[in-house]
């Protein structure tokens, strides 16, 4: 989604809590092995998706980037 950057903070950050609660979902007490924490003076948690969630994850991306802004262009169209 080339738009996420440009994104109001609000969207962005709502985009990260969906991508959160979906590992919280499928990875259950693994979770934390998703956790990656920046390097940058903020800390700030992002996640990584597990090679063997990808195919599952992209799909439903794909879903909810498409449902919630219908008029950004989903750059990985192939797992819709």
């Amino acid at each position: 989604m080339r738009e996420f950057k440009s994104l109001p903070k609000d969207a962005r950050v709502a985009i990260k809590k969906g991508v959160k609660a979906f590992l919280q979902h499928e990875m259950g007490d693994q979770f934390e092995d998703c956790i990656i924490t920046t390097s940058d003076a903020d800390k700030v948690n992002t996640y990584g998706v597990p090679e063997f969630l990808m195919t599952e994850f992209k799909a439903w991306a794909c879903q909810e980037l498409g449902r919630c802004f219908p008029t950004c262009e989903i750059l990985d169209r192939d797992c819709v």
